[in-house]
């Protein structure tokens, strides 16, 4: 089983439309998978037509009252969910009461008795209390970023964190970069592109996910962008970048659909 968390200290880069699609596409593709919504605003859980924020989710994992396998539902084929609810909004604040309580994550996905071959994690846009038990938990890191500088710049002290967490836990934890809401055609947009590619050049997805307005919509009709527009460029990316997840396939090894 990989644990895997898709986070940004930056709103607004794709981070929900990530995490659901290479969930789904993931499950699509015959793994079986464990979609967690970690984020107080519950997106994720709407974008999957999971309407309802109310009772236990995964607020009580966090809280230690309930685990993976008293609330993980199936929502597609091979794809299961815990979904977010409405106690996420009092947990990200909270100051952690020594390190036990930034590992009750990492226990509660590694008691499970069910087989996983994916946990994805979607982390709200902070590095609080909730971040940190991802980032403990987790095995890798995807991190959405836009073609703007100020995505740029909160790229740099979240790989900060990153560093220190991995100092903290005395093990390596691979960290991926996805460009995100991609518009190939604007010069700032490609300028970050290259500055991300001169400082990670190792880090950087090789597919780059283009802006796309079934990405945007998809959520409204609780489907994802497989379901919702399967010959959508965004379907066509996420798939793409699925694959080089999967194989390590990164900017400077392979071509990036950035035409």
């Amino acid at each position: 089983m990989k644990i895997l968390a898709v986070m940004n200290q930056k709103g607004g880069v794709g981070k929900t439309t990530t995490a659901g699609s290479m969930a789904h596409e993931l499950a699509r593709i015959g793994h079986r998978v464990l979609v967690m919504d970690l984020d107080p605003q519950g997106h994720l859980t709407d974008s999957f037509g999971v309407k309802s924020k109310s009772g236990p989710g995964t607020a009580e994992i966090l809280n230690g009252c309930l685990g993976v396998h008293d609330l993980a539902s199936q929502i597609r084929d091979s794809l299961f969910m815990i979904k977010g609810n409405r106690g996420l909004m009092g947990l990200e604040g909270r100051v952690g009461e020594g390190m036990v309580s930034y590992l009750k994550l990492h226990h509660a996905l590694h008691d499970i008795n069910v087989t996983y071959d994916y946990v994805i994690l979607d982390c709200p846009p902070s590095s609080g209390f909730i971040s940190l038990n991802a980032l403990f938990a987790s095995d890798e890191i995807v991190m959405p970023i836009t073609g703007d500088y100020l995505a740029l710049h909160g790229a740099a002290g979240f790989l900060n964190i990153l560093q220190r967490i991995r100092q903290i836990r005395k093990r390596e934890m691979k960290h991926w970069i996805v460009l995100t809401r991609f518009q190939p055609r604007r010069k700032l947009a490609m300028e970050v592109r290259n500055k991300i590619m001169e400082h990670y050049p190792q880090h950087v997805l090789a597919t780059v996910v283009r802006e796309n307005v079934a990405l945007a919509e998809c959520p409204g009709f609780g489907l994802s962008i497989f379901e919702y527009a399967a010959a959508s460029t965004g379907a066509a990316d996420y798939s793409a970048l699925v694959l080089d997840y999967l194989h390590g396939n990164t900017m400077k090894t392979c071509s990036a659909n950035v035409a």
